[in-house]
């Protein structure tokens, strides 16, 4: 063992029952077989560029044994443990949620980062040999290649992470392999915007001109790196490591400065982080019992056990006051300040829906979620038809938030902030 195996001993665990030599042995004989076939075909091909035909092979091969067969062990990596009933062993050793996520991100997949491996020297073989492949070029395939990797094998131990132990290893592949057949279409989409350009293709980011291929990389390890933390987060709670009030919070504002570096205008930013929040306060439910704990918890442990759709609507708040400030564009000449302050309408309505949905939990329903989306479905629909069938569609503002350009702004943000604070208010004296 390493060093970086001593600190991950899940990667040496699954490298001494993936990796056995036998397989690995058999793995490299497949390779050559199949390099030599993939070599010969180019060369009695009648492609100009026979080097450049084996190293598109090559690496074409490479990328489905990593999104695909990668993607489906990461996937079945903590659901297999739950099938098996070994995961509450684990459970038991003094691994951290982080050495467990790293230690299945790159130990599940090992054998996957092996059969790729040996690929390399055809895909190098026939770079050498290719009149037409620019060095250029051929990196960033790889950092594409690399990113995506990335992205596809955290969203599945993310998946993994959330599975249940009733879910077969078959369910399990099926959907690594979806996510990673996903992956090589993101990945394909990539490579042909990107090859057509040539490098010469600048798009603002962050307020700078920059290539194509460095913000889709970017983009790739960005979403990667949030779905690994979503899964160290959902084993953290297995291991009963603390909570933190942060996580959500700090999503929803990365979210938030992502699309406004793409250039999405100020008024629809907050549109993806308000369906985060959705699933957010769907997914982490915070029942009567949990309600009455934070309630009654120490000031220490106050912010720590609140539940995150809270700090996540705070979130959204905080970044709707940004976004008020800036500069909205041209496009927004008719309505300037409705347009201006539309993200704080929209969190009126959302704080409204969640503090509705927290509510529902005090039911004796159950399925309090499922209640309280079929009310806010009505919430939304109803006045949508009914004033559209009284043509009085001028009065939806009071109902949702699709602001009024005669109205002025106080009058189109007080709607779904009195009806917010009216739940929350029914909230503050619920004792579970």
């Amino acid at each position: 063992m390493n060093a970086f195996t001593r600190r991950f001993p899940e990667i040496e665990r699954y490298a001494m029952s993936e990796a056995r030599p036998g397989r690995l042995v058999t793995a490299a004989v497949t390779s050559l077989v199949v390099g030599g076939c993939l070599y010969a075909s180019t060369a009695a091909s009648s492609s100009q560029d026979s080097g450049g035909a084996l190293f598109g092979a090559a690496f074409w091969l490479q990328a489905m044994i990593l999104l695909l067969y990668g993607t489906s062990r990461t996937t079945g990596s903590v659901l297999t443990e739950r099938l098996e009933k070994t995961w509450d062993l684990q459970r038991l050793t003094p691994m951290s949620s982080w050495e467990l996520s790293i230690g299945k991100l790159l130990g599940a997949p090992i054998l996957a980062f092996y059969l790729a491996a040996l690929f390399i020297p055809w895909a190098a073989a026939g770079l050498a040999t290719s009149s037409t492949l620019p060095m250029r070029e051929v990196m960033w395939d790889y950092l594409l290649l690399a990113g995506t990797t990335f992205f596809s094998l955290s969203l599945g131990l993310l998946v993994s992470s959330h599975g249940e132990g009733s879910v077969g290893g078959a369910s399990a592949g099926t959907a690594g392999a979806l996510m990673g057949a996903f992956g090589l279409s993101f990945l394909g989409s990539a490579m042909t915007s990107t090859g057509a350009s040539k490098g010469g293709t600048l798009i603002p980011f962050f307020g700078r001109p920059c290539p194509l291929e460095f913000v889709i990389l970017f983009s790739a390890v960005f979403f990667g790196a949030w779905a690994l933390a979503g899964a160290r987060w959902r084993l953290g709670r297995e291991l009963l490591e603390p909570r933190r009030a942060w996580r959500l919070p700090a999503f929803i504002l990365s979210l938030a400065a992502y699309e406004r570096a793409l250039g999405v205008p100020p008024f629809m930013t907050l549109i993806a982080p308000g369906v985060v929040m959705y699933f957010a306060g769907v997914l982490d439910g915070a029942a009567a019992d949990r309600w009455k704990a934070w309630l009654a918890a120490p000031p220490r442990l106050w912010w720590d056990r609140m539940p995150s759709w809270i700090g996540g609507a705070a979130a959204c708040v905080c970044a709707a006051c940004v976004l008020a400030t800036l500069d909205q564009g041209p496009q927004t000449q008719s309505s300037p300040a409705t347009v201006r302050f539309y993200p704080l309408i929209l969190c009126g309505f959302i704080i409204r829906d969640l503090a509705f949905l927290q509510l529902c939990r005090f039911s004796k329903s159950r399925s309090p979620e499922v209640m309280a989306m079929i009310f806010i479905g009505l919430a939304y629909a109803l006045p949508s038809i009914v004033l559209g069938a009284a043509k009085a569609s001028v009065l939806l503002y009071l109902f949702m938030p699709a602001p009024s350009e005669s109205l002025p702004i106080l009058a189109n943000l007080a709607p779904g902030w009195l009806q917010a604070a009216g739940v929350c208010l029914l909230l503050k004296n619920r004792r579970g």
